[in-house]
């Protein structure tokens, strides 16, 4: 993958970065987007630089419209640049007419960046211009220099969070979390925020995927095991990892507050959990209890106990909401209940360690992640019998599918890497090398 910066720190992946403006512009340099609204066709060509590193970005604006001389509007004060981001100060745009022909003009506009401050920008960069009330429409164009394949990984001993291209097989930034970081993540439903914990001093970090910074921290009083949001991202349930701290919370992120300590009222330390917004339940895995229970999202009330096998440490619920299935660590297998009726169906022998879960997006299979014989284990939903097992690597830890189905990632804990798996021919196509002890996955690009 081509890596090209801007700056020091900004890092475009995609055969795309900036430079001072040229008289002479290869086409074959142009990165277009266009846009048409009130008789005005606008094509904006993002110029791709023939040196680097570069400190403006420079475009080539044409213009076609048949009512009025579009040369007599100031453009500077109708375009906003906002860029991974940070919206660009118009002190620091740039018109020149190529040409003023006033049904067909064309213009290059330059937007400095030396006087910026772009350090936290790094990554799959993504870049909007909007061109506000022209004739009475507003322009809007968008350039996502992104991967396409990102996710985050937990590394507990090292008190980070890996951002990995998982195709090309790259870390692309390393976030500092604290101490040691705790084994879940979680992330919004429109994959802009990303909520990881320090386990050692329990904060809540926030972690803004746009503007690449930490925009929030939260003292909840307890060190942070699990994070789990609900799929409409009001909710997060935070599993501590502390033994005097209350069993499981729950944060309002919209008040940034804690909203709810289950102590008593539940039957023992959660693990992690899994949410099904359509049903509004939650399942808390009680690793020491041998137990789950079900919980309403709207009343934060436990509304069943379900006893499954020993050390359940995570669960995931199916696509259709009737079953779900728990990983149990100490028993070697995975439990199989039926929400409908609050009752376990089965219990299926997968690999030693079964410790992480996680059900394809079509709900035909289960994959589970197998600490102790260091491999993954397949499983038929619709007959409940493992089909193939397939090595990892060691102490596979924590799995997860990509929403299209299309990849498997799991983490080898004591390896230090992730593993990306075709899910369809079951092959490996990458280690990535990430960084120590990882736990959870969480998928933020497809």
């Amino acid at each position: 993958m081509k890596r090209i910066f801007i700056a020091v720190t900004l890092v475009l992946v995609l055969a795309v970065s900036f430079t001072m403006i040229s008289s002479q512009v290869n086409a074959e340099n142009i990165i277009s987007q266009s846009s048409s609204g009130e008789g005005v066709d606008i094509e904006v060509g993002l110029v791709e630089p023939e040196e680097e590193p570069a400190d403006t970005i420079n475009f080539r604006i044409y213009m076609d419209t048949h009512s009025g001389d579009l040369t007599e509007i100031n453009f500077i004060e109708k375009i906003d640049i906002v860029l991974n981001g940070i919206e660009i100060d118009r002190e620091n745009f740039r018109w020149e007419w190529e040409s003023r022909s006033s049904h067909h003009p064309s213009a290059v506009f330059s937007v400095s960046l030396k006087d910026i401050e772009i350090s936290q920008i790094d990554q799959f960069s993504k870049l909007e211009m909007r061109i506000s009330d022209l004739r009475g429409y507003d322009h809007e164009l968008t350039w996502d220099f992104g991967s396409n394949y990102i996710a985050a990984v937990a590394n507990e001993a090292d008190g980070t969070v890996s951002l990995v291209d998982y195709i090309e097989g790259e870390i692309i930034k390393t976030i500092e979390i604290g101490e040691a970081t705790g084994h879940g993540l979680a992330v919004s439903p429109d994959r802009n925020m990303l909520y990881a914990g320090d386990m050692a001093e329990g904060i809540l970090k926030v972690y803004d995927l746009d503007s690449q910074k930490i925009v929030r921290e939260k003292d909840i009083g307890a060190g942070i095991h699990g994070l789990d949001i609900t799929p409409d991202g009001r909710l997060l349930f935070i599993s501590p990892a502390d033994d005097d701290t209350g069993n499981l919370l729950v944060y309002d992120i919209e008040e940034d507050e804690i909203i709810k300590r289950f102590a008593d009222d539940l039957a023992g330390k959660s693990s992690h959990v899994t949410l099904d917004g359509e049903n509004s339940i939650a399942v808390s895995a009680l690793l020491d209890e041998n137990m789950i229970q079900v919980l309403s999202i709207e009343n934060l009330e436990v509304i069943a106990d379900i006893e499954v096998g020993e050390g359940p440490n995570e669960a995931r619920i199916s696509p259709d909401g009737d079953h779900v299935y728990v990983a149990n660590w100490e028993s070697n297998e995975i439990s199989v209940v039926d929400l409908n009726t609050y009752e376990l169906i089965t219990n299926i022998p997968a690999g030693e360690g079964t410790h992480g879960v996680d059900i394809s997006p079509n709900g035909n299979e289960v994959w589970t992640a197998n600490r102790r014989s260091n491999d993954v284990s397949i499983i038929d939903t619709l007959n409940f019998e493992v089909i193939e097992t397939i090595a990892s690597g060691e102490y596979a830890n924590h799995i997860k599918f990509t929403s299209n189905g299309l990849y498997v990632l799991v983490t080898n804990a004591r390896a230090n890497e992730l593993v990306v798996f075709d899910s369809n021919n079951r092959e490996i196509i990458n280690r990535i090398e990430i960084g120590n002890t990882p736990h959870e996955v969480e998928i933020l690009k497809q």
